[in-house]
């Protein structure tokens, strides 16, 4: 999230983030998919990489962000 923070501005970015559920979801995809692929280009261990993956998902999908996205939503 730095990267976002930086072409948004910290404070700004914060304030929207925590206010605005869709640019949270916007904000959260990038950042997983960019998880996921890192996952998917580095981890060559077939087994350990689906377990990451289902993680990534888990979590993104999860309350800590408040239910924005299902498991299966994110995976399309």
């Amino acid at each position: 999230h730095v990267k976002q923070q930086l072409e948004y501005g910290v404070e700004k970015w914060w304030d929207r983030y925590l206010e605005d559920i869709d640019f949270r979801l916007s904000q959260e995809l990038e950042a997983y998919r960019n998880e996921y692929q890192f996952v998917q280009r580095n981890v060559k261990d077939r087994n350990l990489r689906s377990k990451l993956s289902n993680k990534i998902f888990e979590d993104l999908s999860s309350p800590i962000y408040g239910n924005i996205i299902t498991i299966f939503e994110f995976q399309k």
